[in-house]
């Protein structure tokens, strides 16, 4: 029997006395049960849909668990809490363990419209974020397209990522550790089967995210469990050349270390440590976050770069690209050309010779086109050139054009700017410092950018290739000169984009994995 359950949208649909009004709620049918939205702007919009159980008490650090059904309308007008992390501000508690729901925008909810299926994933280290970041101001620009767009909430921090000798041996048929992307693979699972009552089709998803997102792309298209789940996979920022994966053994020393501190040891630690509120793992974190994939041997089988480069990864079409500038955010954490040496066995007056070929940089720029091409070019343009060895139709971008309002005022485009110009350049995160320091006023120039970058993100995930008409022509990341398209001040498609820079880096990852690139 399906478990009752009627909040305050249920019973006002349920006895309101317009029946006008009522119809003014769109309701479609999940797999557990009759969600109510909301209409804003002639769009069908669903919040805070439960896509598992909540993994609170005993269900915390476990792979994510069924649904349990309800009876009525459960209403969907409001995102869901976020999962908890800690508050920017202080460090406290921010958010709840109980945050595992999905969102859907849609222009038609009629299933036979099979619209194309774009999933948002979101970014913030793994440890901060939510699925209503871009999301929360409205409709936004690329649901404009007429594509439906889904988002999600995904365990994060410890909760998200935690390894520990007990809990390999709790669950072994569920994996372990990896719990944020059990949590996505559970979200891509609901969109399969639910997402066909929303306007989707179920058979075209395109998955896409930057930053954690865009590192959560690539595991998800190197995971064994999310076969079959998405057609098209698009990483924006995502690195995972060099990022770091744990062995799972690494994992459950750190873990172990983890427990020892909240004082969680002997048999019962698991449990000690489950007993424990939320704020209290929270507070129990020490230094910068530092989380990354584990090999569990089933949710993961090898390193993100390592599936790539031996063709042990998803049948999709894929896309993956970064900013001019992604250094900053990392300059503005204390890095420093040092930090690149000590820390990533960077070698600058090697880099140096390279990144001089054209002129003379000071140390400022050379940190941040060295600590750019390292982390996150890459990345994507070495991902890109696995995917295409082993057969998959690949795409590589940069975007280098500053929008007018910050010309002259940064120096490149940097890490996650190139969401804005997905969801909309008028889009005013809460907090956002540069809001209230330049004139938000885009140029229509900044707007054609702005609607050649959908068109192209749209086109993928109609297709599977991103060109169409009107736009400039995107040559494929394919031998004997892969192509990338520089989205700057023009748009270009541009041959064997910064090989000679791009080169050092892809033998420095050969010559520590003895794996190869192209």
């Amino acid at each position: 029997m399906r478990k009752l359950w009627l909040g305050p949208l249920a019973l006002a649909i349920a006895t309101a006395a317009s029946p006008s009004r009522a119809a003014e709620a769109p309701v479609v049918q999940v797999s557990q049960g009759d969600v109510a939205g909301s209409m804003i702007d002639g769009y069908a919009v669903f919040r805070g849909i439960p896509y598992a159980a909540p993994p609170v008490g005993p269900l915390r650090w476990r792979a994510p668990q069924p649904v349990a059904a309800w009876e009525g309308v459960r209403p969907a007008t409001g995102f869901g809490p976020m999962c908890a992390q800690p508050d920017p501000k202080n460090g406290t508690l921010k958010g709840q363990e109980d945050c595992l729901t999905v969102n859907v925008w849609t222009p038609d909810t009629k299933p036979a419209a099979k619209r194309p299926v774009m999933v948002w994933i979101h970014g913030g280290a793994f440890f901060v974020g939510n699925g209503a970041q871009w999301l929360d101001q409205g409709i936004s620009a690329l649901s404009k397209e007429g594509v439906v767009l889904v988002s999600f909430n995904y365990r994060l921090g410890r909760f998200g990522f935690f390894a520990h000798p007990a809990l390999t041996k709790e669950h072994p048929e569920e994996g372990t550790g990896n719990f944020w992307l059990m949590d996505q693979i559970a979200a891509l699972k609901w969109v399969r089967e639910n997402i066909g009552a929303f306007g989707g089709d179920p058979n075209n998803v395109t998955i896409f995210g930057v930053s954690a997102g865009g590192t959560s792309v690539n595991a998800l298209v190197a995971s064994p469990e999310a076969r079959g789940l998405f057609e098209k996979a698009i990483a924006m920022s995502g690195g995972s050349l060099f990022n770091a994966t744990k062995s799972l053994a690494d994992a459950e020393q750190v873990g172990e270390q983890v427990a020892e501190r909240a004082g969680a040891t002997g048999p019962d630690a698991i449990g000690k440590l489950r007993s424990m509120s939320a704020a209290q793992i929270i507070a129990n974190e020490k230094g910068p976050p530092a989380y990354g994939a584990i090999i569990d041997g089933m949710v993961l089988t090898d390193a993100l770069p390592a599936s790539f480069s031996k063709g042990n990864i998803a049948d999709v079409a894929y896309m993956a690209g970064s900013t001019s500038n992604e250094f900053v955010i990392f300059g503005m954490m204390g890095f420093t050309g040092k930090t690149l040496e000590d820390r990533f066995g960077v070698d600058m007056a090697a880099a140096r010779k390279v990144y001089e070929a054209d002129g003379a940089l000071d140390e400022d720029a050379l940190v941040s086109q060295v600590g750019t091409d390292f982390i996150f070019t890459a990345g994507a343009q070495g991902l890109a050139a696995m995917a295409a060895r082993n057969g998959h139709d690949a795409y590589t971008y940069e975007l280098s054009y500053v929008a007018s309002p910050w010309r002259g005022k940064i120096a490149g485009v940097p890490h996650g700017g190139d969401q804005m110009y997905l969801f909309g350049l008028d889009y005013r995160p809460e907090g956002d410092r540069m809001a209230g320091t330049y004139d938000p006023a885009p140029s229509e120039k900044d707007r054609q950018v702005a609607a050649a970058m959908r068109g192209y993100w749209v086109n993928f995930a109609r297709t599977g290739d991103p060109n169409g008409p009107g736009l400039p022509a995107w040559g494929k990341h394919a031998p004997p000169a892969p192509e990338t398209l520089v989205i700057g001040d023009d748009i270009r498609s541009v041959p064997d984009f910064r090989k000679d820079r791009l080169q050092l880096w892809f033998d420095k990852w050969q010559a520590e994995t003895g794996l190869t690139v192209e």
